[in-house]
């Protein structure tokens, strides 16, 4: 949205000049601020969508880290708990290796 706002010493042209009476003058003057008032409000409302949205997709997005880290976690501890139990594994196999050589000198 391009706003071309000018100064009131830009204005050279008298009432005479354009026509109108200091009434329809300012009539003209307020029916264009009430556009231009109309025309903010309608962009701060689209930016404040925007805003909403992108602020929903955030929180669906940390909430969805949220579970992948959960997930990592839960994995975590099951590989934990395979190299605990391959130890264990490891350590009847050299006990049962040892039986093994005590019975068969």
């Amino acid at each position: 949205m391009v706003l071309l706002l000018k100064a009131p010493g830009d204005i050279k042209k008298t009432n005479a000049e354009t026509g109108l009476t200091n009434t329809q003058a300012a009539t003209q003057l307020s029916e264009s601020w009430a556009k231009l008032t109309a025309a903010l409000q309608g962009e701060v409302a689209k930016a404040e969508m925007r805003a909403t949205s992108a602020e929903q997709h955030a929180v669906g997005a940390a909430a969805e880290a949220k579970g992948y880290r959960d997930q990592m976690a839960a994995m975590t501890g099951e590989i934990t708990g395979m190299r605990a139990q391959i130890a264990s594994m490891r350590e009847q196999i050299i006990s049962l290796e040892h039986e093994l050589a005590d019975r068969n000198p």
